[in-house]
């Protein structure tokens, strides 16, 4: 029987396990194993991390066009990861994990020729904190995030006031 106080934990280490087996079941769907479908991965992962927090996922917003976009398998899980660590702390800081229909969630994916793909989270949930900094946060969330961000040679950014970031990375190669 698990302590109350190590529920919140255990529920967030689940779904991060369950985001890893989510691109197993992507790959087995498209029957190729050296690349994933981000924008069909990109939506089950925000599925996934409604489900686990019991909100409705009207309250997600896509911004991007329902059609393949292929990377590789080593970089859609990083990727993946990077998503629902997001997705997950816009649920838990910005709505105190009580999201109604006024209450969004927005998630683009740009990808212009001979750019790099850009994955766009924000929220118009509570603003960040004033001493908030993306780059001297020491969070554990913040931390798996900028190590998974080096992994896809990629960069995040943070516009504060609109609670946006950015991910920028390339498909195969360096963003």
């Amino acid at each position: 029987d698990v302590q109350p106080e190590y529920n919140y934990y255990m529920t967030d280490l689940m779904n991060k396990i369950r985001t890893m087996a989510l691109i197993h079941e992507v790959v087995d769907e498209s029957n190729d194993f050296s690349r994933i479908d981000i924008v069909k991965y990109t939506q089950r992962i925000a599925e996934l991390a409604c489900q686990a927090y019991g909100i409705d996922i009207t309250n997600v917003k896509y911004k991007f066009k329902d059609k393949p976009l292929y990377v590789d398998l080593q970089k859609g899980i990083s990727c993946g990861l990077i998503l629902h660590e997001l997705i997950t702390n816009a649920i838990k800081h910005g709505f105190d994990e009580k999201l109604d229909g006024d209450n969004l969630i927005s998630i683009g994916i740009l990808k212009k020729k001979n750019k790099p793909i850009e994955l766009v989270i924000e929220d118009n949930g509570k603003p960040f904190k004033e001493d908030f900094n993306l780059e001297k946060s020491n969070s554990f969330g913040m931390s798996i995030i900028e190590t998974l961000v080096e992994q896809l040679d990629g960069s995040l950014s943070l516009e504060k006031a609109k609670k946006r970031y950015s991910l920028k990375f390339s498909a195969n190669g360096k963003a």
